[in-house]
């Protein structure tokens, strides 16, 4: 796992835990279950980093089973709260 993907990673786990209610531990788990930071080829890779780990941390929490009601169609969780984007500035440059 190359430095920006485990960023993404990391950052995903820690949106879990803030905004989706889990533990550290369950959101390690949930994570390292769905395989999602696996990138075997660079297109893969550029999938994981073109959204949002917010994004990531919703999809992993609520999934998607009907297209009518896919979580970012749900103002409550889509878009993100407005914290989140002062909040991810603050987590990224920490990790520098």
């Amino acid at each position: 796992m190359d430095d920006e993907i485990r960023t993404h990673y990391d950052l995903t786990i820690e949106c879990l835990v803030r905004y989706g209610g889990l533990s550290y531990e369950e959101a390690v788990r949930k994570v390292d279950a769905s395989g999602l930071f696996h990138a075997d080829t660079e297109a893969e890779r550029l999938l994981i980093l073109h959204e949002e780990p917010y994004f990531w941390a919703m999809e992993l929490v609520y999934g998607r089973s009907d297209p009518q009601t896919y979580w970012f169609h749900n103002p409550h969780l889509w878009p993100p709260p407005p914290d989140y984007e002062h909040w991810m500035k603050e987590r990224l440059t920490r990790r520098k």
